[in-house]
């Protein structure tokens, strides 16, 4: 058996892929099909810099931003077994070039289905449109083209789901975004942020869109059951937190570096925000610009290997996050208004995620890229946790803050605020609705130390 590794990348641009037509190589495995750009490994490289190489060789474009979605086991059934590294790419700069391999053009994502594609390749354009977490997909062929099998995540996809999912990717052009459904049962779903349970006790409501402002300071209702009758002390003390929090008046704060955005505090469909580019494409507000490229140079002067993985983030790209998580959740039989619930739960709600303000980024360790709390054991999270506030950073989502921020412990988060604002935050252990309780004169939260129930 021979085994091939390979990237494979998909660069889009205005709703369209740029797909590669292979007419040219007579004895190419794909002779004749539609597939992205990318090629086999040259010795030492690393994903990143086979994908970087061969886009570069075969369109022109050099690229400033990329995600690594997933693995793909491609086992041809005549004795080679590819290993594909899947990637999607947004942003790159340079001058087309005519490709040796083939033809490039940039089709439609809607069309994508209708031209002379590999089966098993409507399946992962499926995930890639659900914005599926990281994934492995594995796909067997008979040695003639033939789809015999595919394994998603280790779980074998029964022929009824594959072909559900073929079915949804031909139809996907078609379908109503509201109405399609997801891709599998099968598919992981990966919590990248997760809205506290405690918070999901304590508003009522129909769960019936993004929420309404309860009140003045954005309190919303519409996504959490109505608060239970018998509280225990935890619960309490939660739900103490939480309107305290709602209660903090943010109209004296004029320096957007503090602005709250929470579940409780959304941000105004109307703010602005004045964007730089960092690196790879990942862009933050122009006030903690200058401040995140030292921080990042300091870090990795030290040895450590620190990586961007999300930054500025559009309103419609939360809202698109969001409603696919919903048709996840309606996929496994949930309600709507149900999976809104559970969504919220998991995802943070438009207009309440720090990234649509351009003041937060995800960073990583390099060589470790998982959103999970195993972040916290590397050097390079560990520099960060210890020096951000150097530079106006704060770690936004502390481990024992979740029932004030309402958000689950992130060792990725960090969030600018501004030097002064930074140093009091992580020098206390406080998180930052409780520094603008706290010079709001809303104390410091006593009612999380009560007894008086």
């Amino acid at each position: 058996m021979e085994v091939q590794l390979s990237t494979l990348c998909y660069l889009e641009r205005d709703g369209k892929y740029l797909m590669l037509h292979r007419v040219v190589k007579k004895n190419d495995i794909n002779k004749d099909k539609w597939i992205g750009v990318g090629g086999h490994f040259e010795k030492d490289e690393s994903p990143e810099e086979c994908l970087m190489r061969e886009v570069r060789e075969e369109t022109g474009y050099t690229l400033t931003s990329y995600r690594f979605r997933g693995i793909v086991t491609f086992v041809s059934g005549d004795g080679v077994t590819e290993y594909m590294h899947l990637f999607t790419a947004d942003g790159f700069e340079g001058e087309p070039i005519e490709c040796d391999e083939g033809v490039l053009e940039w089709v439609p994502k809607e069309d994508i289905s209708g031209l002379n594609i590999w089966e098993g390749d409507k399946i992962f354009f499926r995930l890639l449109t659900e914005e599926a977490p990281f994934f492995s997909l594995k796909l067997v062929y008979d040695g003639a083209g033939g789809l015999v099998s595919a394994a998603l995540n280790g779980s074998p996809m029964p022929l009824d789901q594959q072909a559900a999912a073929i079915g949804a990717a031909d139809g996907a052009g078609t379908e109503h975004p509201k109405k399609a459904g997801t891709l599998l049962k099968a598919a992981a779903f990966v919590a990248v942020a997760a809205i506290a349970a405690a918070a999901a006790l304590f508003w009522g409501g129909t769960g019936a869109g993004i929420p309404e402002n309860r009140d003045g300071n954005g309190g919303p209702k519409g996504f959490f059951n109505e608060v239970p009758v018998s509280l225990s002390r935890a619960q309490k003390d939660a739900r103490a937190a939480a309107e305290v929090i709602r209660s903090i008046d943010t109209s004296k704060y004029t320096d957007k570096e503090l602005i709250l955005v929470n579940p409780w505090h959304l941000l105004p469909e109307a703010y602005e925000t004045d964007l730089e580019y960092v690196e790879y494409g990942h862009r933050i507000d122009e006030c903690a610009a200058e401040d995140l490229r030292e921080m990042l140079a300091d870090c990795r002067a030290e040895g450590n290997a620190p990586m961007i993985c999300s930054s500025f983030r559009e309103r419609t790209k939360q809202e698109t996050l969001f409603e696919n998580d919903v048709r996840r959740f309606m996929y496994r039989g949930y309600s709507e208004e149900d999976a809104r619930e559970e969504t919220a739960k998991n995802v943070a709600v438009p207009g309440s995620s720090e990234h649509e303000a351009g003041l937060a980024v995800d960073i990583v360790y390099l060589r470790y890229q998982s959103l999970d709390e195993s972040q916290e054991n590397n050097a390079t999270q560990q520099w960060l946790m210890e020096h951000c506030q150097d530079y106006g950073f704060i770690l936004r989502y502390p481990r024992d803050k979740q029932d004030i921020t309402g958000i689950t412990y992130e060792p990725w988060h960090y969030r600018y605020v501004g030097y002064e604002a930074a140093e009091e935050i992580m020098s206390r252990g406080i998180c930052l609705e409780e520094y603008l309780g706290q010079i709001d004169g809303d104390g410091s939260f006593e009612a999380l130390d009560s007894d008086e129930w």
